[in-house]
């Protein structure tokens, strides 16, 4: 913007013999105009340029006529637009789920939300684990018998030591290859050895780079987390289009808002849990 101004004024600087003396200011200079006869013009810019042989040195004082010689160039420069990629702001109106109820069931909403977190989290302890106490297993569903159990409820499990976890089905025989089928498909990469009623689990020392690929999985579980309330999302959002017999469009424009709104604050907490277990996973480094 401020070459073209310097184009323009270049041009009337060799049409009429202007040419500058001095910056007073930021955006503002003095010409001196060696043509006296063209000084009685006032010319405005499309990029917001006044030449003007008055000059208003302070805020509502009386102009100042220049000399015959003399006139001010104003420039006015524009703010620059804001950057992308920032946090999404709150949308003007958030409605109350009340207010809602009249294009969509904001509970269930909330519900079928916390549900896809719930099972972040669970896929954390499932699958992301260092393995080193007996609480990584403990809690593992071993099907049996046409139910499904945790396997404290079967089994005690105890550590021998660093490098060993027993696990001792001595209560429930029967129930061994069921919980090796659980152990095995576990997906902590773990193998399982058995022995009568016991089952010996070798614990390897954790590498760096293992703990690396963990807190990467953990990335990609969070990311899976986050599509899925999109999808979740979008299919509120398509649903709100569909009511449109006796509901303003303001009210339906006001729910998607809100349903954005909510998409993100439930896509921070998935942000949350994957930045609290990553650092678990690399040692709080």
């Amino acid at each position: 913007m401020a070459r073209g101004i310097l184009s323009l004024l270049s041009k009337y600087r060799c049409a009429y013999g202007f040419r500058s003396i001095s910056c007073t200011s930021p955006g503002l200079r003095v010409w001196r105009c060696l043509k006296t006869q063209q000084l009685g013009m006032s010319m405005t810019m499309s990029c917001s340029t006044t030449v003007n042989p008055y000059y208003y040195p302070h805020h509502g004082s009386v102009p100042i006529l220049l000399s015959p010689r003399e006139c001010i160039v104003q420039t006015r420069h524009y703010a620059k637009a804001a950057k992308k990629g920032g946090k999404q702001k709150k949308p003007k109106v958030e409605l109350r789920d009340d207010e809602m109820m009249v294009v969509i069931n904001p509970e269930k909403l909330r519900k079928q939300m916390q549900e896809i977190i719930d099972g972040l989290q669970q896929d954390f302890t499932k699958n992301l684990s260092l393995r080193t106490s007996t609480g990584v297993v403990d809690q593992l569903e071993v099907d049996f018998e046409g139910d499904t159990y945790p396997l404290n409820q079967l089994a005690q499990i105890v550590m021998k030591n660093p490098n060993l976890m027993i696990i001792n089905v001595g209560a429930f025989p029967q129930a061994i290859p069921a919980v090796l089928t659980a152990l095995r498909d576990s997906g902590m990469n773990i193998n399982p050895q058995q022995e009568a009623n016991m089952i010996y689990i070798p614990i390897t020392k954790v590498t760096r780079e293992h703990r690396e690929s963990l807190a990467k999985s953990a990335r990609m579980l969070c990311v899976k987390t986050k599509e899925r309330l999109r999808d979740l999302q979008n299919r509120y959002i398509k649903e709100c289009g569909k009511k449109k017999d006796g509901v303003s469009e303001d009210l339906i424009y006001n729910v998607k808002q809100t349903i954005q709104h909510r998409t993100e604050e439930f896509s921070q907490k998935a942000e949350h849990l994957m930045e609290v277990k990553q650092k678990e996973l690399l040692g709080g480094k």
